[in-house]
């Protein structure tokens, strides 16, 4: 077996096949920062460089068109005090749970009995997040009536795509019109998800750092690359 051959078979192979498949279906940037992301994430490279770009994502639940299909499998409703001990099996953190909530944000969960099949967190406006802080260095404020969702997990095969259907309405019955929310430009399959369930890019979020140097840019949706904007729709950036 020749060295060529190995490689063509060996893992190296298998990686460059899977980037090829990657280029054909997301295009060449996106294919580009997937490759620099995992390269960046390298123990070696981790401590000098760091990239993150993420997809700023906006869906408007003032628009809907009225109450979803009830699942006769699962149960999505808003957590509450009562669930602290799910939510803090579930999300792996005493002090993280309890700290979300003292600070006033809520929890969206999907019951399959008594488990949880999948949660997403979300700050109501008017507020701010800042738990991506060490990602993309900047703070998002957000006013009354619009919500940021994070930290979202599915376990359970459909628990996600039927929380995502009645969000929406869960939503509207707040009185919020509007939630946002960043997915990093690698995870294609909440990309994919938020996309089909009528969520909007609003464009890209772009964090380098290296040996200490750091860079910030946004690009929106179908336009050049920028400084970050003081605004992005009803968002307001603080990178202090």
């Amino acid at each position: 077996m020749t060295i060529l051959t190995r490689v063509k078979t060996g893992l190296i192979g298998r990686y460059l096949r899977r980037i090829v498949q990657l280029q054909r279906v997301r295009g060449s940037r996106r294919t580009v920062y997937a490759v620099l992301r995992r390269l960046a994430a390298l123990r070696v490279l981790r401590p000098w460089v760091h990239l993150c770009a993420v997809d700023v994502w906006r869906l408007s639940s003032s628009g809907t068109s009225g109450p979803s299909r009830a699942s006769a499998l699962f149960s999505v409703r808003w957590a509450t005090r009562d669930d602290a001990d799910r939510l803090i099996d579930y999300f792996g953190g005493a002090a993280r749970v309890t700290t979300r909530l003292a600070k006033g944000n809520r929890c969206v969960v999907t019951l399959c009995g008594d488990t949880i099949g999948a949660a997403v967190w979300l700050a109501m406006g008017p507020g701010e997040y800042a738990e991506d802080w060490d990602d993309l260095r900047c703070i998002v404020r957000f006013p009354q009536g619009v919500a940021w969702s994070y930290d979202g997990k599915g376990t359970r095969m459909g628990a996600w795509g039927a929380m995502m259907k009645k969000l929406p309405e869960l939503l509207v019955e707040e009185g919020i019109e509007q939630s946002n929310a960043i997915i990093d430009g690698d995870n294609w399959p909440s990309i994919d998800g938020h996309r089909s369930l009528g969520y909007e890019s609003l464009g890209v979020l772009l964090h380098l750092r290296i040996l200490g140097m750091g860079w910030r840019a946004f690009r929106p949706h179908g336009a050049a690359w920028q400084r970050v904007p003081r605004t992005i729709d009803r968002l307001e950036i603080i990178t202090r």
